[in-house]
C-alpha cells in the first residue's frame, strides 16, 4: 500500500460556486438576555431540540509539550460533573434518551446536545454541569487515558492516521498545526487532571462561542436556554493566539511503504482566501476518488462576528490570523494511484507526498 502525502498548489483542483441549495427552514439570528449570539431554526413539528456549539481553540490550544489534552477533555466532560459521578451522569442521560457529545478539532472544541422536548430541562442541566464543573475524577481520567493509549496503538498501523500525522508534521513543523491532535503515547501518559482543568478554563468562554439551535422552541425560550448552558462561563478566553505560518515544503513528495493493497493519498496547499469568488465546493478530477476536503486557518483570540460553517469544512470565524490552507484525502487501489494523482502532481509549484 502507498500512502500518498501531497502538499500541492490549488491548480490541481477546480473550485466552483456551490450549486443552489433546496429551500430550507428560516434561520433566525438571536441574542440571549445575557448577550450570547446564536442562530435558531424553529421547527415546531418535531418534538425535540438539537444544539451544536463550538469554542475557538481546539487541539491548537494544547500545551506545547502535551498534545492530546483537548482530545482527552472531549472524552472526559461526560464522565461526571458537579455532584454527579461518571456512572450517575451517564445513567441520567440514558434514562431520558439524552445525547451529549464533544469533539476536539484542530481549530475548535465542539459540542452537541440532542433531546426530546419533554426532557430538555434535564438535558440542559447536564450540559451546563459538564461545561462549568467537570469533575475529572482520578478513576475516570485513568480509564479514559487507557482508552486513548489503546486507540493510539491501533492508529500507529492505520494508513490514514500515518498519512495524516506525517502530512501535518511536514507542512507545519514547530507549529501547533504540526502537532498530533490526539497526542502521542508519551504525552498522553503525562496528562494530569490539572492540565484538563487548565484547558477548560482557558478555552471555554462566551466571547469565542458559536451556537446553533434547531427544534421546537421560540426565540425567547432559546435565549433562556443558551444563558442556562453558557451564562456562567467566563467572558473571555485566556488562550494564546496561534501564530500565522505559511504551509511548508511545497513540491515535496513523501512515500511511506506498507504491505497492503490500497493506497491512501493526502495532499494540500495554500487555500483560497475568504471572499474569493472561487470559494465554494472543491472538485478534483482524478479518476472518481471520493476526496474529502477541508480548509484550515490559524485562529486569533479576537472575534468580531460569527458565521455558519461552510460546505468545505471551513472553520466558522471571521477574525483570524495566518494563511488559509486546504487539505484533501482519499483512498484507491494501488494500481490506480498514478491516474488519480496526475492532476495533483502536474501543477508547476506543487508539493506532494505519498505512503504505500
Amino acid at each position: 500500500m502507498k500512502i500518498l502525502l501531497s502538499l500541492a498548489v490549488a491548480a490541481a483542483i477546480s473550485l466552483s460556486a456551490a450549486s443552489p441549495a433546496p429551500a430550507a427552514s428560516k434561520i433566525q439570528a438571536i441574542v440571549s438576555p445575557g448577550g450570547i449570539k446564536a442562530w435558531l431554526v424553529r421547527e415546531p413539528s418535531v418534538p425535540m431540540v438539537a444544539l451544536d456549539f463550538a469554542f475557538t481553540g481546539g487541539a491548537n490550544a494544547d500545551p506545547a509539550g502535551k498534545p492530546g489534552v483537548a482530545n482527552m477533555v472531549s472524552s472526559m466532560l461526560d464522565e461526571g460533573a458537579g455532584d454527579l459521578n461518571a456512572q450517575t451522569f451517564q445513567e441520567r442521560m440514558e434514562e431520558k434518551a439524552i445525547e451529549i457529545g464533544f469533539t476536539a478539532a484542530r481549530d475548535q472544541f465542539r459540542g452537541s446536545l440532542r433531546s426530546l422536548s419533554e426532557n430538555l430541562d434535564e438535558a440542559v442541566t447536564l450540559l451546563r454541569l459538564a461545561l462549568t464543573v467537570p469533575r475529572f475524577d482520578a478513576e475516570a481520567v485513568e480509564r479514559i487515558r487507557s482508552q486513548m493509549l489503546a486507540e493510539l496503538s491501533r492508529s500507529s498501523t492505520n494508513p490514514n492516521e500515518i498519512a495524516n500525522r506525517r502530512f501535518w508534521a511536514t507542512a507545519f513543523p514547530d507549529h501547533p498545526y504540526g502537532r498530533p491532535s490526539k497526542g502521542t503515547p508519551e504525552t498522553v501518559s503525562t496528562i494530569t487532571a490539572d492540565d484538563l482543568k487548565t484547558y477548560v478554563k482557558s478555552v471555554f468562554a462566551r466571547e469565542q462561542l458559536t451556537v446553533g439551535i434547531v427544534g421546537d422552541l421560540s426565540a425567547e425560550a432559546a435565549g433562556k436556554l443558551i444563558d442556562r448552558v453558557f451564562g456562567d462561563l467566563p467572558g473571555k478566553p485566556t488562550l494564546a493566539p496561534v501564530p500565522g505560518r505559511a504551509i511548508q515544503g511545497l513540491g515535496e513528495r513523501i512515500v511511506i511503504n506498507l504491505d497492503v493493497p490500497q493506497t491512501v493519498i493526502n495532499f494540500g496547499g495554500p487555500g483560497v482566501p475568504r471572499g474569493d469568488p472561487r470559494q465554494g465546493h472543491p472538485r478534483l478530477a482524478t479518476g472518481g476518488v471520493p476526496w474529502r476536503f477541508e480548509t484550515h486557518r490559524p485562529t486569533s483570540t479576537t472575534r468580531t462576528s460569527r458565521r455558519p460553517r461552510s460546505a468545505t469544512g471551513e472553520r466558522s470565524a471571521s477574525s483570524t490570523s495566518g494563511p488559509r490552507t486546504f487539505t484533501a484525502s482519499g483512498a484507491t487501489t494501488s494500481r490506480r494511484v498514478c491516474s488519480c494523482c496526475a492532476a495533483a502532481s502536474s501543477t508547476s509549484s506543487s508539493r506532494s507526498g505519498s505512503a504505500r
